[in-house]
């Protein structure tokens, strides 16, 4: 449906509200003519289909019915102000791809990688830091650097980090 007709369609069904339904059912026939017209728009038609559960709950008290089809001829005003003013540019088609420079320096990095992507990769670099230092205490570490040493043809001596029994200065 093309959207002048779309619009004059609300237009007519928000007319009928305007007069007020005789019966429970003319409102829940009017809201099943409405629903269809608001798929063009998910948020304003699952809210309204979500209000008119209520207005479709025969036994249901008169205030909260009345609540419910407040919300749904709110809905249907927004959506015909919404197809009067038409689409919106959507800010993502405005946006101009960034250029990557021929040198990225410390500078141009600054300007254009949001502070987030800065703090996660220093995150990144102290954690990987953090995991060597508490590494570099294990047995495991110890074992692997006498092994290094004796492959490469050094003392164990001269590489024992954390181990005070292998340090010769003792």
């Amino acid at each position: 449906m093309e959207t002048p007709v779309l619009i004059a369609r609300l237009k007519e069904l928000k007319a009928i509200q305007e007069q007020g339904f005789k019966s429970q059912q003319a409102c829940i026939s009017w809201a099943n003519e409405v629903a269809p017209l608001l798929a063009f728009d998910e948020k304003f038609h699952d809210t309204f289909l979500e209000k008119a559960a209520y207005v479709n709950t025969i036994g249901l008290s008169a205030n909260l019915q009345g609540t419910a089809l407040n919300f749904m001829v709110s809905i249907l005003q927004q959506a015909i102000v919404s197809l009067e003013r038409g689409p919106i540019a959507s800010p993502a088609a405005q946006v101009v791809p960034l250029q990557v420079p021929e040198r990225m320096t410390l500078a141009w990095l600054w300007k254009h990688v949001p502070v987030s992507y800065a703090l996660a990769a220093a995150t990144i670099v102290i954690a990987v830091f953090m995991a060597g230092v508490g590494f570099s205490q294990t047995k495991a570490f110890a074992v692997i650097a006498d092994l290094a040493s004796t492959v490469i043809g050094k003392s164990s001596t001269a590489v024992s980090i954390g181990d005070p029994s292998k340090n010769p200065k003792q």
